[in-house]
Formats: structure tokens, sequence, C-alpha cells
């Protein structure tokens, strides 16, 4: 079983600590049992905590040459801005950056993190509206992976798969990398924009996947080197 919850202080009892590095989110858990028509398991209670770095740079300390975008979003109000990264990590569970040292083939899993740490999340959610890559940093020529937040038309389904996305602070992907025909170089952009609500896109939906009119508030990429 997954549960996905944003953090938010004092939202039902979610304490933060924080430390010189990290900000640390924990809650308890309760799951009751089923009580009709008999009661054949006893409740269950479990703590449970996220931790989140205060700096992007911290996280990354770990990984010498980290794959890593970023660009710097205004938000809806005009009144702030924040910056935003994507980054490619080895590992479903998101900790184990990608270096740009790191061998790269065609098939290989790797997960993608588009986040703004210091978003307030009571106030604004991040969403990856589109995902392409290019050959070249310019972007003239483009393959889309992810289209109005759900998967594109220009690759296989599972090429590029959603995890969360439009609800919190951070959006997730896991994708299977490519070749681009007659080029080694694989750019990838992410459209981003900031909702004042859960803008989650529903793909079972035939209207939300042909909706176009999305304003886009900014654009990061990273650069992937991959191998047949």
């Amino acid at each position: 079983m997954t549960l996905h919850r944003p953090m938010s202080t004092s939202d039902c009892n979610t304490v933060a600590k924080v430390n010189a590095t990290h900000v640390t989110y924990t809650n308890r858990l309760y799951i009751f049992a089923k009580k009709f028509p008999i009661q054949t398991a006893n409740d269950a209670s479990m703590s449970i905590s996220c931790s989140y770095p205060l700096s992007v740079n911290i996280a990354l300390n770990v990984s010498l040459r980290p794959v890593i975008g970023t660009t710097v979003l205004n938000d809806v109000t005009g009144n702030g801005s924040y910056v935003a990264a994507m980054l490619a990590y080895t590992d479903n569970t998101f900790t184990t950056p990608l270096s740009d040292s790191n061998p790269l083939t065609v098939e290989n899993k790797i997960y993608l993190s588009v986040l703004i740490p210091d978003l307030d999340v009571k106030t604004f959610k991040l969403k990856v509206v589109n995902i392409y890559a290019s050959p070249t940093n310019s972007s003239d020529k483009k393959y889309n992976l992810l289209q109005n937040g759900c998967p594109g038309s220009d690759v296989p389904a599972d090429q590029l798969t959603v995890d969360s996305n439009g609800v919190g602070t951070e959006s997730r992907f896991a994708m299977k990398v490519f070749k681009i025909a007659n080029s080694n170089a694989v750019y990838l952009f992410a459209d981003l924009v900031l909702c004042t609500n859960n803008c989650a896109t529903n793909c079972s939906s035939t209207q939300s996947k042909s909706d176009v009119s999305q304003k886009i508030d900014g654009k990061v990429g990273i650069y992937l080197d991959a191998w047949a």
C-alpha cells in the first residue's frame, strides 16, 4: 500500500522539525479494523515521517556531477518567484541522483523529479504540463513524452509513467531510457505551471488530453547521454 499526502505543518497534527540541513515532517497513521459484522483484527497505528533537504545542493552532495537543471518561476500573483529543479535518479525511492558519469543504455529505467523545495503547498501546487525530448538544446525538433499531464502520443504507452503530478511541491515520473535516431544526445524539457489548487490531470478523460490552452509559467531541462 502506498499513501500520498502533501506534508504541511499543523495539517492533521503534522509536526515539522528543522535542523541545519533538513526538515522532517512526522505524524501518526491510524488504520482501523473493519467492525462489521464482526471485528477479527486489532486496530493498527504507526509513526510516519518524511525528510526533505533545505537545499537541493545538499541532496546532491552524494553525486559528483548530478544530472540537474534549474529555472526560476514567478507565482501566479506576480508577487514572488521560486527556483524549480529537474533531477534524474537511479532508484524509485528518489534518493540516489543520477550522475553524468553513469552509463545509460536503451531500456534502462530512470526516475525524474521536478520540484520546488520552498513552495508553500497550502497556496500552490506544481504541475508538469509537458515533457518532451530533443536531440539538441534548441528543442526545435521534439518528441512528446508527456502532453497536458498525460503520457504523450509520440512514444509507446509505457515509455513514461506518472507517479504524481499537480498535487504538491514535487512531480515524479518513471522513464525508460531511449535514443533519438542518429544521436546519443537526449535533452529533456518540462513545461511547468503553478496552480492554486490540486491540478492533477484525469488521463482517462479525452477532453483533458486535448486541452492545450494551459498557460506555461516556465521551462526546465536536463541532458542525458544514452547508448544502445
